[in-house]
């Protein structure tokens, strides 16, 4: 036979439980923020503290940062920039500055701008030289789409 519990009961539990382990989340939450942001939460001084923060909040919302961020939002490199805040571009246009072939023939993309992709399957339809001007865009659910000079697309993954 089930006992019955009185909700204020059931509401007391809850709290005491969610005081004994949100502590450990509320810390990981903290590790997970950017370190300038982590930097700017240790000055004693309200005014210092408010301007480190707006210093920073520029800084990451400046366009050479949001475009160094593009494509880090899924796979390894979203792991590695989870702590960090991340506003996202709907595309992006760079040169190749080279191409490798993988063993399976996948295309490795290295840009201008410091950014490499990888295809993440072969297309032998799309013909890519160093010095074209490549577009990538946000695709659906996450996804990447590197567009060719001649206008064919392949998906691409962001490795660096």
């Amino acid at each position: 036979m089930q006992r019955f519990i009185p909700p204020s009961q059931v509401k007391v539990a809850a709290f005491l439980a969610a005081t004994l382990v949100l502590p450990g989340r509320i810390v990981s939450a903290a590790e997970s923020l950017p370190p300038g942001f982590r930097e700017c939460a240790t000055h004693a001084e309200r005014d210092e503290r408010l301007a480190c923060f707006d210093a920073e909040v520029a800084r990451l919302s400046s366009p050479a940062v949001k475009e160094q961020n593009f494509g880090t939002g899924s796979g390894a490199l979203a792991r590695q920039k989870a702590a960090q805040q991340i506003d996202k571009f709907e595309e992006i246009t760079a040169r190749v500055s080279s191409i490798v072939t993988r063993p399976r023939g996948e295309l490795v993309v290295m840009l201008d701008n410091g950014q490499t992709w990888s295809q993440t399957q072969a297309s032998a339809s799309l013909a890519l030289q160093a010095g074209d001007s490549v577009k990538i865009k946000t695709g659906a659910m996450s996804a990447y789409l590197l567009i060719a000079p001649s206008g064919r697309a392949t998906r691409v993954t962001r490795i660096k």
